[in-house]
């Protein structure tokens, strides 16, 4: 078991990564924390707008998504150190931006 450097409600940051405490047990690795994607011509975060797909991650458990995203700042931040080159062009403000458009969305279903 890993040493937990910050928990923010139900995701810890340990020295591996990001966890969930839940039962869906969904781990991030440090290199999962920095992987990006291309979205309307942006290059975005890719974990905070991939788990807005999640179904155990809407509805009631919406607030857990909050929680993800200041575990995974802490972690980017935390982990700086290891973030891959070609990466200093990620809008993070458009990363959020999308998430708050889908999480909108998709709590509407």
């Amino acid at each position: 078991m890993s040493t937990v450097l910050a928990t923010f409600g139900t995701w810890e940051v340990t020295p591996d990564g990001i966890n969930s405490t839940q039962e869906d047990r969904y781990e991030l690795g440090i290199d999962e924390i920095f992987r990006t994607n291309h979205e309307d011509g942006y290059k975005v975060w890719d974990f905070p707008v991939h788990l807005t797909h999640k179904s155990w991650l809407l509805g009631e458990n919406d607030y857990r998504l909050d929680e993800f995203n200041e575990a995974f700042k802490y972690a980017q931040k935390k982990f700086a150190h290891q973030r891959p080159e070609g990466t200093e062009d990620v809008s993070e403000a458009y990363t959020y931006q999308l998430q708050r458009d889908l999480r909108q969305a998709m709590n509407r279903r």
